[in-house]
Order: structure tokens, then C-alpha cells, then sequence
């Protein structure tokens, strides 16, 4: 069964939460290639798994062997690889250890994904302003887009719907990278970062994108 998970994979607490409630109604993740945030669940039994998201090395198309061994020695069961930048993890025992206890240790594994973002962030927002200039002169300049698709009887939903879609993922650019921060912030201040957190908000925005 395909279904729309969050958007937003840097919403670290809120993904693993979407994910162990699906396999607490009986619904678990298969390995896919999400399809515009559809990915594919098989039907089981319901229970209570958890699901830990970590950052993957620099080129790190899955964990290495010798990675594997180690966390399953843990509980852990190597899941899947999201966009070449998170690892998902599965553990199926409640008694098994977290894969990480060190929240300093922890955070400085994001720090390539962090920057990453802010650089995707900062592109988005130049073309955000870009956009806003380009609508000024488009309303105030005689002789715009504008006024000859009017001339034209030319419909604007195109435009509209062309700087909405820019909009909207410079919107999303920014909100990956807020919810990176935020996260970021408790670990390298040497605080466990929730490993669950409220997801409705960020379902919707999968809907909105």
C-alpha cells in the first residue's frame, strides 16, 4: 500500500513518530523510491516497534557491513537509506539501547547535512527576492507581463501557479532547515533531542507540496 509521509525528513522526532504509529496500526515500512512523498507499506501485525533516523556519511549510499553487525548486535535492523542523506533504523525489542546516548557525539553527525540545507535555504531565498522584485515591476511598470496578458486576454493562472510552486518550495527549503536547527540546538547543548513528537502539521504540508 503506497501512503504520504511528512515532507519534511530533517523533522527528525516527527518522522519516527508517523512511522511507529503506522506499524502500531499494522502498517510498516517496505524499502522504496518515494514518488512526489508516497512510499510503500505492507500490512502485519500491529505492535509497538521503534524507528530512529541517522545521518549517513558523505557519498554514504547505505551503512557499511561491519555498521550493520554492530547495531544489530544492538536490536537494530538496517531499514533504508532516504535521499543519500538519512539511514532508517528498526528495532523490534523495547529493552534494546538507543543507538545513541551522546547528543554532543550525535549532533556533529548532522553538521554536513546542516550546512548542506543552509546553502539550499540561502539559493531559495534569493529567488524568493527575485520573484518579489519581478511581481513589483510586473504591478507598478506599464507594459508588463501583466498588462499585455491582459491586452492579450491571456489567463495569469500560469504565472500565479509558476511563482506559487517557487514559493512554496522556498517555504519548505526554509522550514527543513528551522526544524534541523531546532533540533540541532538541544543536542549540542548536551540534551536528548525527543525522539517523538507531534506530525500532523508536517502530513499536511506533504498534501500543500
Amino acid at each position: 500500500m503506497m501512503k504520504l509521509m511528512p515532507w519534511n525528513l530533517y523533522d527528525v522526532s516527527a518522522q519516527q513518530a508517523w512511522l511507529e504509529d503506522q506499524a502500531a496500526k499494522g502498517w510498516f515500512y517496505v524499502p522504496s523510491w518515494p514518488i512526489l512523498y508516497l512510499v510503500t507499506f505492507e500490512r502485519g501485525t500491529p505492535k509497538t516497534v521503534r524507528y530512529r533516523l541517522e545521518p549517513a556519511g558523505q557519498k554514504e549510499k547505505c551503512p557499511d557491513q561491519e555498521r550493520r553487525d554492530t547495531y544489530r548486535l544492538l536490536g537494530w535492523e538496517y531499514v533504508d537509506t532516504f535521499g543519500k542523506s538519512m539511514h532508517l533504523w528498526r528495532c523490534d525489542d523495547p529493552e534494546a539501547p538507543e543507538l545513541h546516548t551522546d547528543p554532543e557525539t550525535e549532533a556533529q553527525a548532522y553538521d554536513r547535512l546542516f550546512r548542506r540545507q543552509q546553502k539550499v535555504t540561502q539559493f531559495w531565498a534569493a529567488v524568493v527576492a527575485l520573484l518579489a522584485v519581478l511581481v513589483v515591476r510586473t504591478l507598478l511598470t506599464e507594459g508588463t507581463l501583466f498588462a499585455w496578458s491582459v491586452q492579450e486576454w491571456k489567463p495569469l493562472w500560469r504565472e500565479i501557479a509558476y511563482g506559487g510552486f517557487l514559493l512554496a518550495v522556498a517555504l519548505a527549503a526554509f522550514q527543513q532547515w528551522w526544524s534541523l536547527r531546532r533540533y540541532l540546538r538541544l543536542l549540542r547543548a548536551g540534551v536528548s533531542a525527543p525522539h517523538r513528537r507531534p506530525y500532523r502539521l508536517v502530513c499536511w504540508l506533504s498534501v500543500a507540496v
